[in-house]
């Protein structure tokens, strides 16, 4: 027994060194003994109440002004989507050896050649899918991509500061003409490959081994291509199409 008027000493029984967790026989745990934090944090909320209710002018006017005053920063809003300025230092070996290309095979816009490109700088790439995942590869939809091609390039753009222009006023070329799609050369071939009479050797098909008509890289034109066991494609469910603007030019205030 204790003696009456003796001081009253808990027993703890500590199970770890950041808190107890029995005091006489009760569990504690270690929220209640940092219990400081609560009542600290009534105080700053029940000011921050009294303010908000004596001015509530300031906490609602100031906020909308300063989120207007941020979004004007979406007008500057650039989108990097190239992978070696993403996940490659800007001192990195990679990022070293891709300058080491681009100064070794340097490209010229009105010499295009797009096999030398080393970036995906200045390209628009038009993706075409069969909706209902079947192929390409006939006459009806190859006819269809050579109208896509042709509406793409008959756009005129109309600017408020002297003129307009379409894709041939700014695209890279070759000989004064600009670059052509691999897969529109397919349409010239498209009733022969509908009916079978002519077979695309996958990754690159010779048109004609006795004439100077280059081969086709059908990598650049199909997408997702089915091919059988002699590397023949069966069917292609897409189709891209590649457009190349020259560098550094402006037309009208633009910059291409």
């Amino acid at each position: 027994m204790q003696a009456r008027g003796a001081l009253y000493k808990p027993k703890v029984h500590v199970r770890g060194w950041w808190c107890p967790c029995e005091v006489d026989g009760r569990s504690v745990t270690c929220s209640e003994r940092f219990n400081f934090v609560d009542p600290i944090l009534k105080r700053w909320f029940r000011w921050l109440g009294s303010q908000i209710g004596k001015r509530p002018g300031y906490f609602l006017i100031f906020p909308v002004f300063f989120s207007l005053l941020a979004l004007t920063g979406f007008q500057r809003l650039h989108t990097e989507s190239r992978p070696e300025k993403l996940f490659a230092l800007k001192s990195g070996r990679a990022q070293q050896a891709l300058n080491l290309v681009g100064e070794l095979f340097p490209l010229n816009d009105t010499a295009f050649d797009h096999t030398r490109r080393h970036d995906l700088n200045n390209l628009v790439r038009i993706q075409i899918s069969a909706p209902d995942g079947g192929t390409l590869l006939t006459t009806d939809a190859l006819a269809e991509v050579v109208q896509l091609d042709q509406l793409v390039r008959n756009t005129v753009i109309h600017t408020d500061v002297g003129g307009d222009w379409r894709y041939e006023d700014v695209c890279a070329s070759w000989d004064g003409h600009c670059e052509k799609n691999e897969a529109l050369r397919l349409a010239n071939m498209a009733a022969d490959l509908e009916s079978g009479a002519v077979k695309l050797s996958y990754p690159i098909h010779l048109v004609d081994i006795w004439s100077d008509e280059p081969a086709i890289i059908l990598p650049q034109a199909l997408g997702s291509p089915v091919l059988d066991n002699s590397s023949t494609v069966i069917r292609a469910p897409a189709i891209s199409l590649s457009y190349y603007t020259a560098r550094g030019h402006v037309y009208y205030g633009v910059d291409v």
